[in-house]
């Protein structure tokens, strides 16, 4: 895993890689999402500080946070980014459990960083989904 420096920073370090992966041709205020206001926002940042990887925690009921926005940058998949920065949320969150809805796909990169996949699962677009979390089990 390259060396890489997690820290929390402000919406507008994140939302530039957020764009790119999850709202592409869009603009960054399409990327902007009405609970950032209230999110901790995560980046990991390369030797050179460009950032590499982002993802936000939204504040939920029962100190639970809500994982979102998961990205690293498309040019340095594979080399253990995204993997680092769920390491870094998981050392330093102040929340009894994160959860995070993501692709079944997805199902052994979260298993190997931590998280238990809820049984069952649901569609959306067309692809499968799974509700994943980390610490202890969110009420229902």
């Amino acid at each position: 895993m390259p060396a890489t420096d997690y820290r929390i920073v402000p919406l507008s370090v994140v939302l530039p890689l957020r764009q790119r992966v999850f709202f592409p041709g869009k603009s960054l205020r399409a990327a902007s999402n009405k609970a950032d206001p209230s999110a901790r926002h995560i980046a990991g940042f390369d030797a050179q500080q460009r950032v590499v990887a982002v993802a936000s925690i939204y504040p939920m009921a029962n100190h639970t946070g809500r994982l979102r926005f998961l990205a690293t940058d498309p040019v340095r998949r594979g080399e253990g980014l995204g993997s680092g920065l769920l390491q870094f949320l998981l050392r330093r969150r102040p929340e009894r459990s994160l959860i995070l809805h993501a692709r079944a796909d997805l199902a052994p990169f979260y298993a190997a960083n931590g998280f238990v996949a809820e049984p069952g699962g649901y569609q959306r677009h067309g692809l499968a989904y799974r509700v994943f979390y980390a610490g202890a089990q969110p009420a229902s």
